[in-house]
């Protein structure tokens, strides 16, 4: 198609973006930030289970909700978990 709109898409609407930037929180995040390929920016909530921080998954370009569990290995704890729900 000549006027660059995308097989699908609705007429005058593109089909998918390009990922976004790095946003400015994860660019300014601190080393002890990062988990893995996440960066932790904000705690998101704490209970008796632990705690959920939003993060930064910087392989999949968008914002992914870590669990931290109390009583484990929180490396293999949290990314066996996000891993699981960020490929929905």
């Amino acid at each position: 198609m000549s006027d660059g709109s995308t097989l699908g898409a609705p007429s005058g609407e593109r089909g998918p973006q390009p990922p976004s930037a790095t946003p400015r929180e994860v660019a300014e995040a601190l080393p002890s930030a990062r988990f893995g390929k996440f960066v932790r920016t904000e705690k998101l909530g704490a209970g008796g289970m632990g705690e959920v921080w939003k993060a930064w998954d910087s392989d999949l370009a968008r914002w992914v909700a870590l669990k931290f569990l109390k009583g484990g290995d929180d490396e293999e704890i949290a990314l066996a978990g996000t891993d699981r729900s960020a490929t929905w």
